[in-house]
């Protein structure tokens, strides 16, 4: 394995640098993700070894969620791991090595736990749909993006355009399914905690949705000609249930919107998230006519029917 000693001690590796680049992409990883995408052929402890190491040298910079977040235990598959941030030096590296330009806004600042958590959801998502699809002919993971990168597509789309009220997703993947010979995105919406206004709030930015792809807003300001869905993702089926339903009083675009839960109770009751490898692809998700669907089998309307 190529490698370069700098003057700080450490043997840069190409790993290390996969390593960084990896983190770069997601914003936020864990050494789970990291050993799930970039060096699943080696144990997880030398995976943690080489982060500890980056960290030591300031190319990662890491993150602790507290065992008690917001009044209740912190999800058992976060707590206590570290999250993983590229720093200004990271970015660094990677720019020299030419691996594209990193932005240091996305590397350096520094989320509330409560944030934080919100966008382990996303990436437990992107990361377990890029690990699933690994192996697979019959679909394959294009793109996955979380709502910094796609910030700073839409700072570049407001200086051609004076869009107003625009909507930036959580998280956008992109699958191409080869035996149908279609290229689908997909939004990602979290909805964990009481959102200020209640329902009223999300039903207005599904209408908001709704109305701005209409406009090809998606197409000209993401790149995403082919939206299949918006993924309502939260913290119980009962709850995308009640989502569902609020979505039932939609005049338009009712099927641009699947809803679903990110986690589930174990034995203990004890939440734990349902976005991994082994299940992220046959997932089911219901939209507002209770048409159920699957990224693995999206069942896209038939030609001439739109995703109303």
């Amino acid at each position: 394995m190529k490698s370069n000693r700098i003057p700080n001690g450490l043997v840069l590796q190409e790993r290390d640098r996969a390593l960084v680049a990896a983190v770069a992409q997601y914003r936020f990883l864990k050494s789970n993700h990291l050993h799930h995408l970039v060096a699943p052929n080696v144990s997880l402890r030398i995976v943690q070894e080489r982060l500890r190491k980056l960290t030591l040298h300031r190319y990662l910079k890491r993150f602790y969620l507290p065992v008690i977040l917001d009044g209740q235990h912190a999800p058992p598959t976060h707590r206590g791991q570290p999250v993983y941030a590229v720093t200004t030096r990271g970015a660094r590296l990677l720019n020299e090595s030419a691996d594209g330009a990193v932005s240091p806004c996305l590397a350096t600042e520094r989320p509330s736990p409560m944030t934080l958590l919100h966008h382990l959801v996303v990436t437990d998502c992107l990361v377990s749909l890029a690990v699933a699809c690994r192996e697979r002919g019959d679909v394959r993971f294009e793109n996955g993006e979380h709502d910094g990168i796609l910030y700073s597509k839409l700072r570049t789309y407001r200086q051609r355009s004076r869009i107003q009220n625009a909507v930036i997703p959580d998280g956008t993947f992109t699958l191409h399914y080869p035996t149908h010979k279609e290229t689908l995105t997909f939004y990602l919406e979290v909805v964990r905690a009481d959102v200020k206004g209640g329902n009223r709030t999300l039903l207005a930015k599904m209408r908001r949705y709704v109305e701005l792809h209409r406009q090809n807003y998606f197409r000209d300001a993401y790149g995403h000609p082919r939206l299949r869905a918006v993924l309502f993702a939260t913290t119980s089926r009962a709850r995308a249930e009640n989502l569902r339903r609020m979505a039932e009083s939609l005049t338009q675009g009712r099927r641009l919107f699947w809803f679903g839960s990110y986690q589930e109770k174990d034995s203990d009751g004890v939440p734990v998230t349902r976005f991994t490898p082994e299940r992220m692809l046959s997932l089911p998700w219901e939209d507002a006519e209770k048409e159920s669907f699957t990224l693995i089998q999206p069942r896209r309307p038939s030609p001439g029917r739109s995703a109303e």
